[in-house]
């Protein structure tokens, strides 16, 4: 009976995983910061996170921040210094175009 009841309050103790629903994705923090860099043309690093609202908000930011880069949308100027970087939007960035195999 002791074992039953040890293996019952086991159960009873394990630890819950919650998942909570940001208002912001990665998907809305690329569309902000594409807009945001299309129209200022360039951004300190340090702007980008002022108008975080917590810890969370800033890694979407720097994540999409980084996948636009990587994409070429965006181009990171490297000063002297911490943090002294400056987002350019790219405005030489090559349109990429699917190019279908059709068969012959």
């Amino acid at each position: 009976m002791k074992k039953v009841l040890t293996r019952l309050q086991g159960r009873l103790e394990k630890p819950q995983h919650i998942v909570v629903k940001y208002k912001y994705s990665l998907e809305s923090q690329r569309t902000y910061l594409l807009e945001w860099a299309e129209k200022e043309k360039k951004i300190a690093f340090e702007n980008i996170f002022q108008k975080c609202e917590d810890r969370i908000h800033a890694i979407f930011n720097f994540l999409a921040m980084l996948e636009l880069i990587q994409q070429k949308y965006l181009l990171i100027l490297i000063g002297e210094g911490r943090n002294n970087f400056i987002i350019e939007w790219n405005e030489n960035r090559e349109n990429e175009e699917l190019i279908l195999n059709e068969p012959n």
